[in-house]
C-alpha cells in the first residue's frame, strides 16, 4: 500500500465521498473522474484510500476439502456467511469473496497456513487407517528396522494414537473364505 500525504488523502477522501454521496449526478460523475486521474497520478487505489472497500478475491484450490477449508476461514475472518463465486469462465477450481483489503491479506495467510496443516494431517489420518486396519503384508525383514530421528519418532507417535482412536473394520477375504 502507498502512503500518501495526508493533504492529499483529505482531498482524495473529499473527492470520494463527492463522488457517493454528492448533489448532482454531474457533481458525482465529475467528482469521480477527478479522483481517478488523481489515484492514477499518484499510483494509488481505491483501497488505499477506503479500507472498507470490498473486491472480489479469487482463490485457487485443488480439493474438495480445501474448499471446506475456505468456506471456514472465511466464516472466520469476516463472521458473515456471505456466498461465494464460481468462475466458471476457467477450468481451474477458483472461487470468489467479495473482501476488503485486509480481510484478503488474513484470509489468504490464514489460506496458506491451514492448507499445508490439513494436508500434514491427512497424510497421517491415512497412515493412521492403513495401521488401525492393518492394511499391509507380511513383512519377513521385521528386525531390519531403519534408524529413526526423534522427529520422526514422534511423527509414528503422533499416527499410532489417532490410529488407536479408530475403529478397525475386517473384511471377508475371499481368498480363505473367513473374516481376519
Amino acid at each position: 500500500m502507498n502512503h500518501p500525504p495526508e493533504s492529499l488523502l483529505r482531498k482524495l477522501n473529499a473527492l470520494l465521498e463527492m463522488a457517493r454521496r454528492g448533489g448532482s449526478e454531474n457533481e458525482k460523475m465529475l467528482a469521480a473522474q477527478r479522483l481517478d486521474k488523481l489515484l492514477i497520478k499518484h499510483d494509488l487505489t481505491l483501497e488505499d484510500i477506503d479500507p472498507s472497500t470490498r473486491k472480489t478475491y479469487w482463490f485457487n484450490y485443488k480439493t474438495k476439502a480445501d474448499r471446506i477449508l475456505l468456506d471456514q476461514i472465511h466464516y472466520m475472518v469476516t463472521n458473515e456467511d456471505l456466498p461465494y463465486y464460481v468462475n466458471k469462465a476457467t477450468k481451474k477450481m477458483v472461487l470468489g469473496y467479495d473482501l476488503t483489503k485486509a480481510e484478503y491479506i488474513e484470509m489468504d495467510r490464514l489460506y496458506l497456513f491451514w492448507r499445508k496443516e490439513l494436508k500434514a494431517e491427512l497424510e497421517r489420518c491415512i497412515s493412521a487407517f492403513i495401521q488401525a486396519n492393518e492394511i499391509f503384508g507380511d513383512d519377513p525383514d521385521e528386525d531390519d528396522e531403519p534408524e529413526r530421528t526423534p522427529e520422526e519418532w514422534a511423527e509414528i507417535e503422533k499416527m499410532l494414537k489417532m490410529a488407536a482412536a479408530m475403529e478397525a473394520k475386517k473384511p471377508f477375504h475371499l481368498l480363505n473364505g473367513e473374516n481376519q
